[in-house]
């Protein structure tokens, strides 16, 4: 995945998990733009994104996957893919848009993308104040 910030606390793993669970779609979006894996697969299990907005039943993210490219073979560590997902977890409106989800939909970004942090500025100069 990615590595989408400095700061060695941030996982941006579970920031992307929690954005197709809990269908923030706007979130996944930006995620994206900056460059997440949209076909990483978790460590534990081997769910991909797709994988989780299956399980969770979450349409509108599972739309915005296939749209960017999300890639519905993969299987997961039980071997199940995002489509068998959906139908484990009775989510069959969900299973059949990934099933007729057709290759030629997907859409490029309408944006740039940055590589690196948009603004070059040097940080600023802060002064203590023990002294």
């Amino acid at each position: 995945m990615a590595k989408l910030t400095d700061d060695a606390d941030y996982d941006a793993g579970e920031t992307f998990k929690n954005a197709c669970r809990f269908g923030r779609v706007q979130h996944l979006e930006h995620l994206i733009s900056y460059g997440a894996d949209i076909n990483s697969q978790t460590t534990k299990n081997g769910n991909t994104p797709l994988h989780i907005c299956s399980y969770a039943g979450q349409e509108a993210c599972t739309r915005l996957l296939l749209f960017r490219g999300a890639n519905r073979r993969l299987v997961n560590r039980a071997g199940h893919t995002a489509y068998q997902q959906a139908v484990l977890s009775q989510h069959h409106d969900l299973a059949n848009v990934i099933q007729e989800f057709k290759e030629e939909d997907i859409g490029e970004l309408s944006f740039k993308v940055y590589p690196g942090p948009i603004c070059n500025c040097p940080p600023p100069n802060y002064t203590s104040f023990d002294s």
